[in-house]
């Protein structure tokens, strides 16, 4: 996987080791030796990685290591601590200044490289969210996203019942979440999604068992974006990489200390918040795009999009495809007598009418003002014909009742389009949908008129 690796440290002969192994596995590597440096090039370059030494000449790297986290436009970028000092303490110090690793030199080739294809890989996911939250926003389809105030919730795969009821213990005492522990019999339902995060340790059913549970959340859509921290036998760097090559964010030793496994889970929490809050952004986004906020329906923009589909599966079934266009009639002094509140609740329940009455195939949207559009795939011309005249049935015999305590009756005229699906286009259906409702309201209104008898 292709990225750009920043190693900042002093000591140039594990430096140059490791910008070969870096190099070697195709990594574009670039070196720092001071702070300023490093706050230059991590302005200046896209950096996927930086490997940091707390030992430098100029600065405390722990304290560096804390800059870059606590800022906006760095604080994403991935961070493992390399150093001589393996004790816990300093692990510990390390991971509460913000690194996502701490690895002692000299590094295992096998592990260093494991470890930097997967928080690159991480990264590269986070950077995609970013990308397209401001490609949205730029055009103006994003809506503010509230904070997601809910507990977030672990699942522990532990080795066995007593050790998992201990780590759910101390995790629900450091942390604001619902951690649940599973036996290997419960496995199977594991990938439903019902989890933020998973701790999962490689005795849990046998080591294969282990990692084959990293592997099927990973394949698995809703618990793809679950994050996962797995526990290895120590000082196998071979089960490290599988489990992180397989997918696991984050990985313990089997001689972890619960401060660690507490500090490293809410690392990951965070992480998968911020990720989930993307998501949603960008989805509620593109959903604010295509929506009416008045009737909740889809809009042209939408229909226009989909339109192409429905025509192609009524191709495929060899039917017709039907396109109607509804106009309230007079719909302006409805306005002009009422006021615009008392028109947007005729609106709302127009909507719903039309919604009650159609199937769960029919395609509804609110073309714009009083105008809605209405596509039925695989609609024969009989069909359309009954269809039409319920919906303007449905508006003029039923009394709309507004809030200010009136009881209001209007109509609706229809123009119908009934095209062969081998034939129709979107631009012809739509047309002819268009031309049969100015036939109708250039008859008198309160009336379907047809494309074809209305030419």
């Amino acid at each position: 996987m292709p990225g750009r690796i920043l190693i900042v440290e002093n000591a140039s002969a594990n430096r140059d080791l490791v910008v070969q192994k870096l190099s070697e596995a195709y990594y574009d590597v670039v070196i720092a030796d001071t702070r300023a440096e490093t706050m230059r090039l991590v302005g200046e370059d896209e950096i996927d990685l930086i490997l940091l030494d707390p030992m430098l000449h100029d600065a405390d790297g722990m304290e560096l290591c804390r800059q870059l986290k606590s800022t906006d436009a760095t604080a994403q970028i991935p961070i493992v601590l390399i150093t001589t000092l393996g004790v816990p303490q300093e692990r510990l110090r390390g991971l509460e200044a913000g690194a996502d690793d701490f690895l002692v030199k000299p590094m295992d080739e096998l592990a260093l490289l494991a470890r930097v294809r997967n928080l690159i890989r991480m990264k590269v996911m986070v950077d995609e969210l970013q990308l397209r939250d401001a490609t949205a926003r730029e055009f103006g389809l994003i809506a503010p996203v509230a904070d997601d105030v809910s507990v977030q919730t672990v699942a522990i795969l532990a080795p066995d019942a007593a050790t998992g009821a201990s780590w759910r213990t101390r995790i629900e005492r450091a942390l604001p979440v619902s951690a649940t522990v599973f036996a290997p019999s419960h496995a199977g339902s594991l990938a439903s999604g019902m989890a933020d995060a998973y701790v999962i340790h490689h005795r849990f059913g046998g080591d294969a068992r282990a990692l084959r549970c990293v592997a099927d959340l990973r394949a698995r859509t809703l618990a793809r974006s679950a994050a996962v921290l797995f526990i290895s036998p120590e000082g196998d760097v071979v089960t490290v990489a599988r489990a992180l090559d397989l997918g696991a964010n984050d990985y313990l030793s089997d001689s972890f200390s619960p401060e660690e496994l507490v500090i490293r889970l809410r690392s990951q929490l965070k992480r998968k918040r911020y990720a989930d809050s993307l998501r949603a952004s960008v989805r509620d986004g593109l959903r604010a795009a295509v929506t009416d906020p008045l009737t909740g329906l889809f809009n042209r923009r939408y229909m226009e999009q989909h339109i192409g589909g429905l025509i192609d599966r009524s191709r495929a079934e060899r039917m017709p495809i039907a396109a109607m266009y509804l106009d309230l009639d007079r719909f302006k002094s409805v306005n002009d007598a009422l006021g615009h509140a008392a028109g947007d609740e005729v609106l709302k329940q127009v909507a719903r009418r039309l919604q009650n009455h159609l199937r769960s195939e029919d395609l509804l949207v609110r073309l714009g003002g009083e105008e809605f559009g209405i596509v039925l795939p695989t609609t024969s011309d009989s069909h359309a014909a009954q269809m039409a005249e319920r919906l303007r049935e449905v508006i003029e015999l039923h009394p709309f009742h507004l809030t200010i305590g009136r009881d209001l009756r209007i109509t609706t005229s229809i123009g119908v389009a009934v095209l062969d699906s081998r034939e129709a286009t979107v631009d012809r259906l739509l047309q002819a949908a268009d031309s049969a409702l100015y036939a109708s309201k250039n008859a008198g209104r309160n009336r379907v008129s047809f494309w074809g008898a209305a030419a």
